[in-house]
């Protein structure tokens, strides 16, 4: 091992390489150990690949001499037999492999041919034998079938261009490749993306090594050979047909993944080899090319089409969609191919969302790193560079493709309403993601640690999903198409989308509200109140399933100290915030379901959270769901006003006068705040239940138990006392007339029974509301009941209310 680390730290000299090789191979190769044989002959082949490099620098020099020679055949032999073992671990296999191709490199001679023929025989027969990688492997199984495949990709592109004379073994060796990766069974899709992801710059390297180093007639005879294995896989019609339909279950989910890791390692070699082929033509026009590089961008445009069509399980990932996705960002990049389709723009959306910008990888590093603060801002520093690495070299080219194909593509709706579903998908993964990390380990400490890397991914995130959605929305036209229907539903999601995103904040504030403005902006302005009235109805469902669910918010949070996530959930209450206030225009429209059974009970959980923006949009939900009829206010106003009076600080009331003005004091503003929505909505439900209700007595006598209540707890709580019972007042307005003597004699009791302190403060309410009623039928009425209570309580009538021109 320490050889290996010492080797890894600084390129040997010849000498000491041999050196080192020569004591690595001195144990027979069975008695070496799997690690062992990995660790040797990744050191070998980075040794070939200089002597490589060296040659091909110079190729007239002498570059090795005979004891390198004999050393390199030597290793080479040692590869050949540890792969022609029948007991050889895929792992030890792969790397022989990657060994035998940076060989095959270096030893590329006339003299050698024998030697490189062999080699490539050995390897086509032990891709063609090794079996099914299986999940049940021990030591890290999916870690291990990522590298074997990194270390197969590596190793059958170096191979490749040693063998140009001979298209036979070419095309031979690049099929069994492909037929191997067909035979990989793995759950851990993203893991397995990324290590597919090599073929594409392996397949680049070997077609520029093709293309440059060969005769015409070879090089032909090989670039159709390569083309026949990448046609043979990727075209629909020759292709199994499962891989288009619709999988229903987990296990047929898994077969037809298997099949895709085959069309998808196609895919990217078929990327890297047009975008070979178009540099080339770019610096040395070849006419017999051209045929070759439109049908290359073809087969990419099959693959996009096939992937497009795919219905992947929820659990999965779509892996010829992410291939397709980097194939064409990487292409378009270089060469502007292929041409922008709405198959291809597809699967560009889809890679960039579910791969490179998801913030999963990232978060499992941060949740497992060691609670030490030095240990976690290194794991924290390690893995934002990773994420760096994989934005700069992936992120970039496929947000660049995909806004820019978006700019020349016009969507139809179908199209928009696919592409708009990707991005849904993962804006509410990303959410989900986030939320549960927010919700069982964020902690002060980890907030030092870990805020940088995440805020710079969610940022990236939010960024490019804004981009992308201005980018379709306004190509597309959503606010002016003829289909109202469609319309609805795209802006929905369109909805759902910044709903799930809008937490990413940017740095930058002016950034961040131009962004979020820019993708508003997009939506219809009579989104919610056209589109939904007029037939619309699924529109409506996206918004509402888009909600979180009752029972998670009911939920207590161990690491909040047990408070319910809706109290300590910032991510859902914001979420709920902007859709109760977009539905809120069409109450009238949603079912009974979505309205009272979905809606209501989440709007009255909000109705007490501390953020007023968030209380407030609970309650204009909710006065708009009591406005829809009588059933709907009958049914709602009665725990609209329990629910409004828990709000109030009761559990604190206190006969110490220091604590509990010191209670008041802190939450007076917001109080007063929501005792005025309070009365606004219970005014609302009132005026709409039927004539004749007891409801309105039953709402009144409740406001006056909890006035009795703060009586009872002191001169402290006078002040909230009067404001909570002028709510009561108020309803005298909106009460039913035949109620209206009812509910003053409810008041009128009240007032009789407190204290002396309170009698005269009480009547300047009742007092403030007959003088400010503008009502010219219960003006009179309320006046007169005036005049009773004040002769009752001792108080004087002021001449005003008499003079009213109403009275």
């Amino acid at each position: 091992m320490e050889e290996y680390l010492k080797f890894n730290r600084r390129l040997l000299s010849d000498t000491e390489a041999t050196a080192l090789i020569s004591k690595l191979l001195v144990p027979p190769a069975a008695v070496v150990g799997v690690e062992r044989q990995v660790e040797t002959f990744v050191l070998l082949s980075r040794w070939a690949r200089q002597i490589s490099q060296r040659q091909q620098h110079s190729p007239g020099a002498i570059s090795m001499n005979t004891s390198q020679q004999q050393t390199l055949i030597a290793a080479a032999n040692v590869a050949i037999h540890t792969l022609q073992a029948t007991s050889v671990s895929q792992l030890s296999g792969a790397a022989a492999v990657v060994f035998l191709g940076s060989a095959a490199g270096a030893l590329v001679s006339d003299s050698s041919r024998t030697l490189i023929e062999q080699v490539a025989e050995t390897v086509g027969t032990s891709l063609l034998s090794f079996q099914s990688m299986q999940l049940e492997q021990r030591d890290q199984p999916q870690a291990a079938a990522a590298q074997v495949i990194e270390f197969l990709i590596s190793g059958t592109a170096a191979l490749l261009p040693a063998l140009t004379y001979n298209a036979d073994a070419v095309c031979w060796i690049f099929t069994a490749l492909l037929s191997y990766l067909g035979t990989i069974t793995i759950h851990e899709s993203s893991r397995l993306a990324k290590s597919l992801a090599g073929l594409y710059p392996a397949m680049r390297t070997a077609t520029t090594a093709i293309a440059v180093s060969t005769l015409h007639h070879q090089q032909q005879i090989c670039l159709n050979s390569f083309y026949g294995a990448l046609r043979a896989v990727l075209l629909p019609s020759n292709r199994c047909s499962k891989l288009l339909s619709a999988i229903g279950t987990e296990g047929d989910e898994v077969n037809r993944q298997t099949g895709d890791l085959r069309a998808a390692a196609a895919t990217l070699a078929a990327g890297g080899m047009l975008e070979s082929l178009a540099r080339y033509h770019q610096q040395r026009p070849s006419p017999p090319i051209i045929p070759l590089i439109e049908a290359l961008a073809e087969l990419l445009q099959h693959s996009a089409a096939a992937a497009a069509a795919t219905t992947v399980h929820k659990n999965s990932l779509n892996i010829q969609q992410i291939a397709t996705g980097v194939a064409v960002a990487q292409t378009y990049q270089a060469c502007r191919m292929p041409r922008p389709t709405p198959a291809t723009l597809q699967c560009c959306v889809g890679t960039l969302l579910d791969t490179v910008l998801d913030i999963d990888p990232l978060l499992d590093v941060l949740k497992y790193s060691s609670d030490t603060a030095s240990v976690g801002q290194l794991s924290a520093a390690l893995a934002h560079q990773a994420q760096q690495h994989g934005w700069n070299n992936y992120a970039l080219p496929l947000q660049s493709t995909a806004v820019t194909q978006l700019s020349q593509v016009r969507l139809s709706p179908e199209q928009l309403e696919n592409v708009l579903d990707i991005m849904k998908r993962a804006a509410k993964k990303t959410h989900e993601q986030y939320r549960q990390y927010i919700l069982q380990f964020w902690t002060q400490t980890r907030a030092q640690v870990d805020y940088h890397p995440l805020q710079a991914l969610l940022e990236k995130n939010f960024i490019a999903s804004m981009e992308l959605l201005m980018a379709a929305t306004m190509n597309c036209n959503l606010s002016s198409s003829s289909r109202i229907g469609k319309k609805a539903l795209s802006s929905s999601t369109v909805l759902c989308i910044i709903a799930n995103l809008q937490f990413c904040r940017v740095n930058n504030s002016l950034h961040y509200s131009r962004l979020l403005k820019g993708a508003l902006q997009s939506l219809p302005q009579d989104l919610f109140v056209s589109s939904f009235s007029t037939g619309a109805s699924t529109a409506h469902i996206d918004v509402v399933q888009c909600l979180p669910a009752y029972g998670d918010l009911e939920a207590l949070i161990p690491a909040h100290g047990n408070a319910p996530a809706w109290l300590v959930d910032a991510l859902s209450a914001s979420k709920v915030q902007l859709l109760c206030t977009a539905l809120t225009p069409c109450c009238r429209s949603l079912s009974e379901e979505s309205g009272l059974d979905i809606l209501a009970p989440l709007a009255f959980l909000y109705l007490l959270h501390p953020h007023i923006a968030t209380s407030t949009s609970a309650h204009t939900l909710l006065w708009s769901l009591m406005g829809v009829g009588a059933q709907h206010a009958e049914q709602l106003a009665p725990y609209y006003v329990t629910r409004c009076l828990e709000k109030l600080p009761l559990s604190s009331l206190s006969t110490s006068t220091s604590s509990a003005t010191t209670t008041v004091g802190t939450v007076a503003s917001e109080l007063l705040q929501h005792l005025q929505h309070f009365s606004q909505g219970l005014s609302t439900a009132l005026a709409t239940i039927p004539p004749g209700s007891p409801l309105g007595l039953l709402c009144v006598e409740r406001i006056l138990n909890k006035c009795s209540e703060m009586v009872v707890a002191g001169v402290c709580w006078d002040n909230l006392c009067l404001a909570v019972f002028n709510v009561a007042t108020q309803q005298l307005l909106t009460v039913d007339y035949t109620l209206v003597d009812a509910v003053a004699q409810q008041l009128q009791g009240f007032i009789m029974n407190s204290p002396a302190r309170l009698r005269g403060r009480l009547s300047e309410g009742v007092l403030a509301m007959v003088a400010g009623t503008e009502d010219c039928v219960r003006k009179p009425r309320l006046a007169t009941w005036y005049q009773d209570l004040s002769a009752a309580t001792a108080a004087n009538v002021p001449s005003f209310v008499f003079n009213d021109p109403n009275f």
